[in-house]
């Protein structure tokens, strides 16, 4: 069965310096490889380089067996195997948890120098020995500082205890003088149960009435609500009558004014017509003159229409008796 996992790692390798050169015709092309329990990885391959800046994360899970980091170096070959440079390891119960843990590691094995250096940087995401160890020294610290308290209120307990004894004989003695008293109180109590029950009745007919009175409130409320709305309604009808009315009495203000004015005309064309009657009537008078007068210019029309037919008669005669001669 595999162990429990604590979290993960964060490990970014970010530069290593003066490492030894295995190359006789030029420098080394380092790496870096990681490993956590059984998992590991590599950086990538800086050709020619003996300071190397690499600046590559990694996250690795981390078991309950897992104590270390372990950092090797390696020059990469491409005909040979890759030469071993040196190693580094850090513990991983000396991390701080979710912080980066920037670590400079001295560089081991046979061809590093005592400059060679690597520079990463760690961060786990759960705790380690050394913050569990500082939790218990906080803790450890805390319950010295919580005995130290307890100590000083057990005197203090110890004292109030000898002071509570001697009130402790006080209040036995008071209490059966309050025995009595509370025989008393008991009696007024059943007298105040009898009172308080008698009124509980009342407030039960109270409360009745009440929720009587609240649904005729109700009914009121609403029937109040429909009169607001039809004296709403009544409102706009008068106020909708109060426009009309000004407007009628514009209007019979405007027609007086022209029924005065028509008056004025009227008694015009009346004083006119009583002169035209006068008028007719002389108009009359001449008429049945001139009526007269016609009807002996048609007596005259007449006679003198018989003369001419008489004229006309002899003219056709006499014109008969020359056609003859």
């Amino acid at each position: 069965m595999a162990p429990p996992t604590l979290g993960v790692l964060k490990c970014t390798v970010v530069s290593a310096k003066n490492l030894p050169s295995t190359d006789r015709l030029g420098k080394s092309d380092p790496y870096c490889h990681v490993e956590v329990g059984s998992v590991s990885k590599s950086t990538k391959v800086k050709n020619n380089e003996l300071n190397p800046v690499w600046n590559e994360s990694f996250a690795f899970k981390v078991d309950e067996g897992s104590r270390d980091v372990v950092f090797t170096i390696w020059d990469k070959n491409t005909l040979t195997r890759d030469d071993f440079l040196g190693f580094a390891t850090t513990p991983i119960s000396h991390l701080h948890t979710d912080s980066d843990n920037e670590l400079r590691l001295n560089i081991k094995g046979a061809l590093a120098g005592k400059g060679s250096e690597l520079t990463v940087k760690l961060n786990p995401n759960f705790e380690t020995e050394l913050v569990k160890s500082r939790k218990l020294g906080d803790q450890l610290a805390a319950s010295k500082q919580q005995v130290s308290e307890l100590e000083g209120v057990k005197g203090r307990l110890e004292a109030s205890v000898g002071q509570l004894e001697r009130n402790n004989a006080m209040f036995k003695a008071n209490l059966e003088v309050m025995q009595g008293e509370n025989d008393k109180f008991k009696q007024n109590n059943n007298k105040l149960v009898a009172e308080v029950t008698k009124m509980t009745a009342e407030n039960d007919r109270f409360k009745a009435n009440n929720d009587k009175l609240e649904k005729e409130n109700a009914k009121f409320g609403a029937n109040n609500k429909k009169l607001e709305q039809q004296v709403n309604k009544l409102s706009d009808e008068n106020n909708k009558f109060e426009a009309n009315n000004k407007k009628l009495e514009c209007e019979v203000n405007k027609l007086t004014g022209e029924v005065s004015k028509m008056t004025a005309e009227n008694e015009k064309f009346a004083a006119s017509n009583a002169k035209l009657e006068k008028q007719v009537v002389n108009l009359g008078a001449e008429v049945d003159k001139f009526t007269r007068e016609n009807e002996k210019l048609a007596a005259t029309n007449k006679a003198l229409e018989g003369n001419v037919n008489r004229l006309e008669s002899e003219v056709n005669k006499m014109t008969e008796e020359n056609n003859k001669f």
